[in-house]
């Protein structure tokens, strides 16, 4: 069943508030010193977006400015542009508010980036890895396309974060987005280390809840595998609580010595936080510090 996203109807404008705070930052952030060297003067024109500080004044559309009273710049489209990638684990353990949260990043960083002129793709870490749209989304025309998209994923197919990693490092090098939980077995970090190497700009954005960072201790617990359905009943006495949170934070640790080693971003991030304040996060390409054990 598709999961449940939530787009109130002020959400899109507080990006657009966002959009204009770190419109710098955006147009040459997001894909880091990829796109300078792929846009400019002499390549097809692609849209147009409000000015910032710091816009080259060459390319302000004057007939525009003219007609609406608005500064716009125009922004080309070289003949190999970068392409975002957000891939989206569809894993079981992220069912529910988690995969929310994913969902709802992935629409903010969808319309950041497609205000921006960017190419923009979907894909989910289940196979065949293939993308979710026919061709990548481009322009604000592709953001009602981004939202149906998302609306229509679901988190019951088989997971494989790792395959779907090399799958999209084997691809011409651009902007990879990973959002996942980081749970699941399996040389992941090999996969991030390996785009990375491929000249990919991977950027790890790993989704957890209060509860799995910081379980309750003392509590009585049924716990089921979301992968194979066993259950367990466990108590959360001070061993096993210290023995399951030397694992998560070797998960945790692992993943963002990937990102690192790779060149890359990594950020922690849950439904508790802000969809804003990730964002910026991710755009500044945060480097989150590791979890204590």
């Amino acid at each position: 069943m598709p999961a449940e996203l939530s787009l109130g109807p002020g959400f899109f404008e507080g990006l657009e508030t966002l959009r204009r705070r770190l419109a710098p930052r955006v147009s040459s952030g997001l894909v880091g010193s990829h796109m300078s060297t792929r846009r400019g003067q002499g390549h097809a024109f692609e849209a147009h977006r409000a000015y910032a500080p710091g816009d080259d004044l060459r390319r302000l559309d004057w007939s525009t400015l003219a007609r609406s009273d608005e500064p716009m710049v125009k922004v080309f489209r070289a003949d190999e542009d970068v392409e975002v990638r957000v891939l989206i684990d569809c894993s079981a353990s992220l069912e529910g508010a988690k995969f929310e949260h994913i969902l709802r990043l992935t629409a903010g960083l969808g319309y950041l980036a497609l205000s921006a002129g960017e190419r923009l793709s979907l894909r989910r870490t289940a196979a065949p890895f293939t993308p979710c749209s026919a061709r990548p989304l481009r322009g604000r025309e592709g953001v009602s396309s981004l939202v149906s998209l998302l609306r229509s994923l679901d988190v019951a197919a088989p997971s494989a974060c790792h395959d779907a990693v090399m799958a999209l490092a084997a691809m011409r090098p651009g902007v990879m987005v990973l959002l996942t939980d980081g749970l699941e077995e399996g040389p992941l970090t090999t996969a991030i280390a390996h785009a990375g190497a491929r000249g990919h700009d991977v950027r790890v954005v790993q989704v957890l809840s209060h509860d799995e960072l910081s379980p309750p201790p003392g509590d009585v617990v049924e716990l089921e595998d979301a992968e194979t359905g066993a259950c367990v009943t466990v108590t959360l006495d001070a061993a096993t609580l210290g023995g399951y949170l030397s694992r998560l934070a070797g998960l945790c640790n692992g993943l963002r010595r990937a990102a690192l080693g790779a060149g890359g971003a990594y950020l922690r991030s849950g439904p508790g936080e802000a969809i804003d304040a990730a964002l910026v996060r991710l755009i500044d390409r945060a480097i989150d510090p590791e979890v204590a054990s």
